[in-house]
């Protein structure tokens, strides 16, 4: 079946339609490490080293979100004797800092390496049809930073100074920072 010709209302449209698509496409498989693939699929030619194709992990910011009794400058301590800036750090640890967090400044925001959670309420401002925020990071890889439990070595969610720096390790193992 043929298309008619649009006119220029209609061609607008749709041009702004197919540019947020590419966009979400783009940011989706530079996330996912896939750009490359997505890009020869559309049949562009992009010439670049792959390394600049992903968000760099040795400079994105590091998120901890959850209740703790720790001390920040606690925590920067424990990254410090891992040798990450602690400028990248941005901590919300308290539950007034993330039960209206905007989480949603995440998606698609190459700024941010990974988000790291502790303990935190389920129900918090900008979920979707998820139990929790957790779950639907965890859900949408493709659109927000990797997230990493903070957890004790019993399993539940704590940020401590030894769950803390155990994460941190683990993500600079996965190369996630």
């Amino acid at each position: 079946m043929k298309t008619k010709m649009l006119d220029s209302s209609e061609l607008s449209d749709l041009i702004n339609e197919v540019q947020d698509y590419i966009s979400q496409e783009i940011y989706k498989h530079n996330r996912l490490n896939t750009l490359e693939d997505y890009l020869d699929k559309i049949n562009y030619a992009y010439e670049t080293e792959k390394e600049t194709l992903v968000p760099n992990s040795a400079t994105g910011k590091i998120v901890v979100i959850g209740q703790t009794k720790t001390r920040p400058d606690h925590l920067e301590k424990v990254a410090e004797q891992l040798k990450i800036d602690v400028n990248r750090l941005e901590f919300y640890l308290d539950y007034e800092s993330f039960k209206n967090h905007p989480f949603g400044k995440y998606k698609w925001n190459d700024n941010y390496a990974c988000i790291l959670v502790g303990e935190m309420p389920h129900k918090v401002r900008g979920l979707n049809d998820e139990s929790s925020m957790i779950t639907q990071i965890e859900n949408n890889q493709e659109i927000y930073p990797p997230l990493k439990r903070v957890m004790t070595v019993s399993g539940s969610l704590k940020i401590g100074k030894s769950s803390f720096k155990r994460t941190l390790l683990e993500c600079m193992d996965e190369s996630l920072i």
